[in-house]
């Protein structure tokens, strides 16, 4: 019993100096921006800004000491394209780029219902 109640202890130990950076991302025309809708929620992603080259995004204000897994990934109108996505990760934003073989630029991916997936762990 101490034993569980140590591995519990730990566990929400950990959890206490963690934060989460999640939600879905789409470009109707204008650039990429959270989809906040009766469908979707988003946390801790925010002042999106889309350019020729890339999409970037802050944590919110929150710095991570840490950075252990940001996950992006594209939906089925995307993934059929054969759109490939990465990102290089900092302690309080990411910056996502986007190909098939060659860098495409973010501001031609538009689709109404399109979006790109993202999941984020950090450690405070």
């Amino acid at each position: 019993m101490k034993y569980y109640l140590l591995a519990i202890t730990l566990l929400l130990s950990a959890q206490a100096n963690a934060f989460e950076v999640y939600g879905a991302i789409r470009n109707k025309g204008e650039g990429f921006e959270v989809i906040k809708d009766s469908g979707h929620e988003g946390l801790n992603i925010c002042n999106v800004k889309t350019t020729d080259t890339y999409v970037i995004f802050d944590y919110c204000g929150k710095k991570a000491r840490f950075v252990q897994t940001l996950i992006i990934t594209p939906d089925e109108t995307y993934a059929v394209r054969g759109i490939i996505v990465g990102a290089s990760v900092g302690l309080d934003k990411a910056v996502i780029k986007f190909g098939n073989g060659k860098l495409i630029n973010p501001h031609t991916l538009k689709a109404p219902s399109g979006n790109f997936w993202i999941y984020g762990k950090f450690k405070e």
